[in-house]
This record gives C-alpha cells, sequence and structure tokens, in this order.
C-alpha cells in the first residue's frame, strides 16, 4: 500500500510516468512479503490461472523495477502485479496525472453513503417546498 505521507502527483503534471512507475513497482516487490522468484512464480501462476499467455522471468522482473533500465510492464500486467503484491500504488502512479486515485471497498462505501446523504437531502428539499405549498393552498 502506498505511504498515506507520499506526495501523489497533481493532475496537471506530466503524464510521463515511467520512472514513478518503475519506483512503485519496485516499492510494492519489496513491500510484498515475497522474494523476487516467489513473486515470479505467483505472477506466472496467476497468469495461467487468468488464461493470459505470459511468463515473467527474473531478468525482466528486474528491468521492470530497475530506474535505469529502459524495459516497462506492459499496462495489461500492471493490474496482477498490484494483485500479487497487495499494492496498489502502481495503480495510483497511473491514475494520478488524470486526477484520480484507486478506491477501496471502504472508498467505495463513503461514497454510497455520501450519495445517499446528497439524496436524503434533496428529498428533504422537495418534502419542506411541497409542505410550503400546500401551507400556502389553505
Amino acid at each position: 500500500m502506498a505511504d498515506p505521507r507520499a506526495q501523489m502527483p497533481l493532475p496537471w503534471q506530466s503524464v510521463d510516468v515511467r520512472l514513478p512507475l518503475k519506483l512503485a513497482l519496485r516499492r510494492a516487490l519489496k513491500n510484498s512479503g515475497l522474494s523476487r522468484e516467489q513473486f515470479m512464480d505467483a505472477f506466472n501462476e496467476e497468469m495461467d490461472d487468468s488464461g493470459i499467455d505470459y511468463k515473467l522471468t527474473l531478468s525482466t522482473l528486474e528491468k521492470w523495477v530497475a530506474p535505469s533500465a529502459g524495459n516497462m510492464i506492459p499496462s495489461y500486467l500492471v493490474t496482477p502485479f498490484c494483485k500479487i503484491s497487495k499494492s496498489t500504488e502502481p495503480l495510483s502512479v497511473q491514475l494520478a496525472p488524470l486526477g484520480y486515485a484507486p478506491a477501496g471497498p471502504r472508498e467505495l462505501e463513503l461514497i454510497r453513503l455520501a450519495e445517499a446523504k446528497l439524496r436524503a437531502k434533496e428529498a428533504a428539499r422537495i418534502v419542506r417546498e411541497t409542505e410550503s405549498a400546500l401551507e400556502r393552498m389553505k
């Protein structure tokens, strides 16, 4: 999981997320609790289980997380990388220049609550207006 104290890129910043993504992948891998070999095995098992024809090698994994390497993780593999590492930070890095962030179950419930409160507030306004209109009709 991303360090909540870390500064997220602002939406008007560059969409060039190559270096921040590599660093996020590197942190996610480091914090996964898995060795690189274990991560590679879990990743490849996820690919097999998902029917995705891709085999990760240690060499490729090293290049994905090395800031100096030109090799980038393909976008369709960021999601399984996040799943195996149990980190949404790489997705956060990709979404940040657009002004978005991933939302987990708690955030989704908070959104649902806020939407329900807005609907309730609108319903209360309609009730007040209707009651007022009925009072004027007496």
